[in-house]
């Protein structure tokens, strides 16, 4: 993997995605598939564009990295992703 890199996990039923920061960290959508029901049994979060740790991101799930033939150069996928982190 490397910083710039269109990464993801397979979890139950779903894959995860998110963008490696290059150093240790990740920009993704925090949110999954069971958030939507407990949201509406208890006062849970919102879900967000976050930055987390690569470890809490996979949740020890091997983390695959997305290949393309073509894609934006790795500055211009770091500044959106940054740009998006707090939008929900």
């Amino acid at each position: 993997m490397a910083r710039g890199d269109h990464i993801y996990v397979h979890c139950l039923g779903y894959s995860h995605h998110g963008i490696d920061l290059g150093d240790g960290n990740v920009i993704h959508f925090d949110y999954h598939p069971w958030q939507a029901l407990s949201r509406k049994l208890a006062k849970a979060r919102d879900p967000e564009i976050r930055q987390v740790s690569l470890e809490k991101f996979s949740v020890g799930r091997p983390v695959i990295t997305r290949r393309y033939h073509e894609c934006d150069d790795v500055e211009t996928v770091i500044e959106r992703a940054e740009s998006r982190v707090g939008d929900t």
